[in-house]
């Protein structure tokens, strides 16, 4: 089990990893904080292999893997509420 301590350097790592799926996609992955938790180094060798994946296919795996829940297309500051 991951420290405290541990566990935010590996999420800070990860988040700053992730921008570039969020460059590619338009939005953000969800992290496995748990596996982080449980696996520490290896969880996040194991996320940043499955961001390339991604990027290098231009398929989202991270939806199955992670539970990610992709934005729809377009800009939503151009939905308009009557």
């Amino acid at each position: 089990m991951t420290d405290k301590r541990e566990l935010d350097k590996l999420v800070n790592f990860a988040f700053e990893y992730s921008k570039k799926f969020n460059e590619h996609f338009g939005y953000y992955c969800e992290l496995p904080y748990d596996d982080f938790l449980d696996n520490g180094e290896t969880a996040l060798e194991n996320f940043t292999k499955v961001i390339d994946k991604c990027i290098e296919d231009d398929i989202d795996y991270t939806v199955e893997k992670y539970g990610t829940k992709p934005l729809p297309k377009g800009n939503p500051n151009d939905i308009l509420i009557d």
